[in-house]
């Protein structure tokens, strides 16, 4: 039964961990974004087209703060929409998307994010190309840059 609880705790803290960096990436002033980022690109309509990114700075974050190794998932083909593109994670059979909300607009009803072991609109993609992430590169990448600013709207949150 502790293990099972210990799960349950587990899960809470990334769940919530995550709802805390989507409102403080949202509450970022969209001109304090390094340039080459979707961030910057976006901000105005976020989440709309700041999925990869998102996933990328989720997965820094996730291995930092908590260790967590995650795989990133491009996908094409959202029904019959063959040219429909999204990125997401997974983590130990979660799928963890804090950007499904863009899709509210053509008929979804997804939360701001998204952390379960199942998700119908996430299986709706007809194809799939999954990587590890490496995070020491993407730390040195303009999203990496992005990551540190996050970092200290966190601190100061």
């Amino acid at each position: 039964m502790s293990h099972l609880l210990s799960e349950i705790g587990e899960k809470s803290k990334i769940y919530n961990e995550l709802v805390l960096l989507r409102d403080t990436i949202e509450s970022i002033p969209k001109d304090a974004f390094p340039s080459n980022t979707a961030f910057k690109m976006c901000l105005t309509q976020f989440p709309k087209g700041c999925c990869g990114d998102t996933a990328r700075l989720v997965a820094l974050h996730l291995s930092l703060k908590f260790g967590a190794d995650c795989t990133y998932i491009a996908a094409r083909g959202l029904g019959d929409n063959r040219e429909e593109s999204h990125a997401w994670l997974q983590h130990n059979d979660h799928v963890i998307d804090l950007t499904a909300d863009q899709f509210n607009s053509r008929g979804f009803s997804l939360d701001k994010v998204v952390y379960s072991k199942t998700s119908e609109f996430h299986s709706l993609f007809n194809t799939y190309k999954l990587s590890e992430i490496d995070v020491k590169s993407v730390a040195s990448t303009p999203v990496g840059k992005a990551y540190n600013l996050v970092k200290i709207y966190l601190n100061n949150g």
